[in-house]
């Protein structure tokens, strides 16, 4: 008797354990920048990757995934996108301090974004306009 109590309040146990760490694991939801780029899509913006040989920014050791924005009359520097992903919350801001203490360097300082597990660098380039700051904001919302 006191085994088959004993098997049933570990099997509890254990399936709680699961559960609990399920829930845990949704709350730390892994987004990728193909997932920001396609939610972008989604909101009409059209992104192109960045030729490889631009000099891509490395923010704690990670490298960016670059877009640029597809403009219909592109004149001077367009608007482009650098993406960071990191697989944890500290590697994250270890990234957000390393910038800090690097755009006070930059002529132009990019808008920055944290969303979950990404850092998104939005470089305004020639633009005259603001409008991809709230599509993104949106957009990301949707992640």
């Amino acid at each position: 008797m006191k085994k088959k109590i004993l098997t049933t309040l570990i099997i509890i146990l254990i399936l709680a354990a699961g559960g609990i760490t399920s829930k845990m694991l949704s709350a730390q939801t892994i987004i990728t920048p193909a997932e920001v780029v396609s939610a972008l899509e989604s909101k009409d913006i059209q992104l192109l990757p960045a030729s490889e040989s631009t000099d891509k920014p490395l923010l704690n050791h990670v490298p960016a995934v670059q877009y640029i924005l597809q403009p219909e009359n592109a004149t001077g520097q367009p608007e482009a996108l650098s993406i960071f992903t990191y697989a944890s919350a500290d590697a994250l801001q270890d990234a957000v301090t390393e910038l800090e203490q690097q755009i006070d360097y930059l002529d132009n300082a990019p808008a920055v974004y944290e969303h979950k597990n990404a850092l998104i660098l939005h470089w305004k380039g020639d633009s005259p306009s603001d409008s991809l700051n709230q599509i993104l904001e949106e957009a990301l919302l949707d992640l």
